[in-house]
Order: C-alpha cells, then structure tokens, then sequence
C-alpha cells in the first residue's frame, strides 16, 4: 500500500528537529505551522538572537505531496558573537545562518516524519551545496505511546 502525505498532515504538530552537519548534532522543537511560518521552541544548538522560518510541500492538484523532496523549509537563525572586553576589541556582532531542509515525508512507526539533506550556500563559490542531513519526528505522537 503506498501511502499518501499532504501538507495538511504536517500543520500544527510539535515536531523534533534533528540536524546533523559535520561532527555538530542539535535537537530543537519546531511547529509548522498552516500560514507556512515555523516556531521553534527549546534548543540544545546554539544559543539564538532572532530566528525566521517558512515551509511548503510540493503537491499536485488533489493535495498529495508530489516527487522527490516534496518537503521543504527554511530556517535563518541569528546569533551574537564576540565580546567587548576592551577599547581595542569589536565587541559583539550578529551573524545569520540560513539553511534550507529538502526532504520526503513518510512515517516511522506509526508517525508522520520527514527526513532529507540540509542545504547552505557556498559564500565563496557562490553555489548551493549539501551540508548535512536532518529528520523531522513528531514529537507528540511519540510521547503518547510511552
């Protein structure tokens, strides 16, 4: 039986993010919500400043997610680095990082998830390039089996 996803099926739920880049792992809860606008919650990632996230599946006329990556979402988080410690330092400066999550939704268990490859701009090369790997696991779900 195959089985069949749609965006609807996403909306609302309290989802874990799990991202995966190099040596670095970080666990964040995260809603998607239905105006296609992320909230996050509780991090153990870095510290954040400011943070925007959107998302959408792409689907065909009957509202089914349609091909590969059908998922996608984009999330720039903005964090403060540096101190001022003297009158010869920069003192703190914020930084973005903007990351974009490609991927399938299908279930483990009896769950919806979704999983795929992180993707981040090249700022040298000026090219997009694969620079982790992520899995989305709805965390409510989960929690209520235990």
């Amino acid at each position: 039986m195959v089985l069949k996803f749609s965006r609807r099926d996403l909306i609302g739920k309290e989802f874990q993010l799990e991202e995966r880049e190099d040596k670095d792992t970080a666990i964040t809860e995260l809603w998607l919500l239905e105006d296609g606008s992320v909230k996050i919650g509780a991090t153990d990632g870095p510290l954040l400043k400011n943070f925007k996230g959107s998302w959408t599946v792409k689907e065909d006329f009957k509202g089914n997610a349609i091909g590969d990556n059908a998922f996608q979402m984009s999330l720039v988080r903005t964090y403060e680095a540096g101190e001022h410690t003297g009158k010869n330092q920069v003192g703190s400066f914020p930084y973005y990082v903007e990351r974009r999550y490609l991927g399938d939704i299908d279930t483990t268990g009896e769950f919806v998830s979704v999983s795929g490859t992180i993707h981040g701009n090249d700022e040298g090369k000026k090219v997009d390039c694969e620079v982790g790997y992520f899995a989305l696991i709805d965390e409510a779900a989960e929690e209520a089996t235990i």
